[in-house]
């Protein structure tokens, strides 16, 4: 495998400079969940370059969240200290929905651009570096851009139980048909669980489906066979986060 710079390296696609706030996610070395505020310098169509965490190594996975929309993105290369990009962190989309940033980007460039890794898109495995095959087809994570229902920001804590064994998340979207967990403990896609939110005083709970996981990250969860009392508090709180989307905006 080709060495992991540690500095900034050559640019090969076009980028906007632009400062958007992130939230970065992912275990440290000691395998401890953490959560932490960032915010970009720039961002392009297959990565951005962001200043403000110092937990993580390159090479390692992180998430990130951009308003409602989360994706995974593998640290290329970091900043040495003393240098220009100092404090800075390079990353490359491994998975992303094509509306993560909400911004126009710059178009793809038309030659391949070469990284040291390879990509993991839409559950399949590269290890040849095609990050210029990142396109709206390739990138949407399953379900991501097919939902039934709209989802909508919230932040509140819930508890996920699997066979007996619990877990504390946090529940940063929710739609009437099913919410997205941090949590840094995660299942594969068709695991069964029950889940318990208790969002200010909305308090639901339900059989659940994992639909979407992000190992270490998260997980998107559809409700299944929810009592008619909870679906009944779950649609009345959904209607009122719809009569004021920025209640639970950062």
């Amino acid at each position: 495998m080709a060495a992991i710079s540690t500095g900034a390296t050559p640019r090969r696609e076009p980028r906007r400079a632009v400062a958007l706030n992130v939230r970065v996610f992912g275990l440290d070395a000691s395998g401890q969940a953490v959560h932490c505020e960032a915010s970009t310098v720039d961002i392009s169509a297959h990565g951005a370059r962001i200043v403000g965490p110092p937990h993580w190594n390159a090479g390692e996975v992180v998430g990130l969240r951009h308003g409602t929309e989360k994706g995974r993105f593998r640290i290329v290369w970091i900043g040495k200290p003393g240098s220009d990009a100092a404090a800075q962190i390079g990353l490359q989309a491994v998975e992303v929905s094509r509306h993560f940033w909400g911004v126009n980007i710059p178009q793809n460039s038309p030659g391949p651009i070469t990284t040291a890794f390879g990509s993991r898109i839409g559950g399949v495995t590269d290890t040849t570096p095609h990050p210029g095959r990142l396109n709206s087809a390739s990138t949407s994570m399953p379900q991501a851009d097919a939902r039934r229902h709209a989802r909508l920001r919230c932040n509140g804590g819930a508890k996920v139980v699997v066979s007996g064994t619990q877990h504390w998340a946090t529940v940063i979207d929710i739609s009437n048909g099913g919410c997205y967990v941090e949590c840094p403990t995660t299942y594969p896609i068709g695991k069964l669980m029950y889940v318990k939110h208790g969002i200010d005083d909305f308090k639901f709970e339900s059989d659940a489906v994992v639909r979407v996981s992000h190992v270490g990250m998260g997980m998107g969860i559809e409700f299944m066979r929810t009592p008619s009392m909870q679906r009944r508090n779950l649609e009345e709180f959904v209607a009122e986060l719809s009569r004021d989307p920025n209640r639970f905006r950062e």
